[in-house]
């Protein structure tokens, strides 16, 4: 019960943020979002009632996910669910049972995911960061490190553009990087071998999740970037070496598939004509590169000078449009 009222305590209260490239008004509290003038508002998050929003699902799963031309409804037992209208409304309803952390999450992941979405916004699910003023990203399936790469770059002073949700726009001739807001969620013995810190000197992103919340505020641009690479991490059996090499054609419409946001939400519905021409757009202007790394954290150190010189001789700059 606690939980609840600490929710709704807040629902009185309008915040303003400026993530994704849009700006929010929320009843929900979230710290992490950059704060913002008050403005017309691309975006609303507010409660709802859990009538609103829960669904109905198999007595085997553990949540429901429902998607219509004009909605999308999700559910998760003993935490909530949000649903999402037209890309402009985001409802929310924790449980009694939610923690605030985990849900406040799941609100400016998943819920701005499919915000963007609604808008006709494709996302990668990966981190991504800033070198020399153009985007690098990071996608791989869970555990593979996305995180842990962009926490190094953190560390050796590279501004954090994204740690999960990666939109991406194509205007014209050059593919942009949209920032989401400036933040990690990182495991402890990354926190040590990555950043040096003490991971006790961090709050758990919640009380089931070993992961520590990290602000990364510094340098954070607010404007999109255009984008130099996408980098597929995988793993090596050469504990002594990282390794990158191209991927190309088909091969590489496929993997930005596997990792879209899309994908990974919505299985087999996400792959929309839309969101191939997308996708293999994407790869007409982005070189895709595999980065692979031994499974330890021994080597993570190397990763920053090993990109800069991946991308130094393997990608071209990328034009500066007008």
């Amino acid at each position: 019960m606690v939980g609840w009222l600490f929710f709704l305590a807040q629902s009185y209260v309008m915040h303003s943020y400026f993530c994704y490239g849009l700006n929010v008004r929320s009843e929900l509290k979230i710290p992490e979002f950059l704060s913002a003038k008050e403005t017309d508002a691309d975006v609303e998050i507010r409660y709802g009632s859990r009538d609103e929003i829960e669904l109905e699902y198999d007595a085997d799963q553990s949540y429901g996910l429902r998607k219509t031309p004009d909605e999308i409804t999700l559910w998760i037992d003993d935490v909530g669910g949000l649903r999402v209208r037209k890309g402009r409304e985001l409802l929310i309803s924790p449980t009694e049972n939610a923690k605030g952390d985990g849900f406040r999450f799941l609100v400016a992941g998943v819920g701005m995911g499919f915000i963007l979405y609604q808008r006709g916004v494709s996302s990668l699910h990966g981190s991504a960061v800033a070198i020399d003023g153009e985007a690098v990203a990071f996608v791989g399936w869970k555990g593979m490190g996305k995180s842990t790469t962009a926490g190094i770059f953190h560390s050796r002073g590279y501004p954090v553009i994204t740690d999960d949700v990666l939109p991406l726009t194509l205007p014209s001739e050059v593919v942009w990087a949209i920032p989401s807001f400036p933040h990690l969620k990182l495991l402890p013995d990354t926190l040590e071998a990555a950043l040096a810190e003490d991971p006790d000197a961090y709050l758990r992103v919640d009380s089931q999740s070993k992961k520590r919340s990290r602000g990364v505020t510094e340098e954070f641009p607010r404007q999109a970037l255009p984008l130099r690479c996408i980098y597929v991490l995988d793993w090596t059996e050469d504990s002594s070496d990282l390794a990158a090499s191209p991927i190309t054609g088909q091969e590489a419409c496929l993997e930005l598939l596997r990792h879209s946001f899309a994908l990974r939400m919505f299985q087999k519905d996400g792959s929309t004509t839309d969101q191939l021409e997308q996708i293999s757009q994407f790869v007409a202007h982005v070189p895709v590169r595999s980065f692979a790394r031994p499974h330890d954290l021994d080597l993570v150190d190397k990763i920053p000078s090993f990109v800069e010189n991946d991308l130094a001789e393997n990608t071209p700059a990328c034009p500066r449009e007008p």
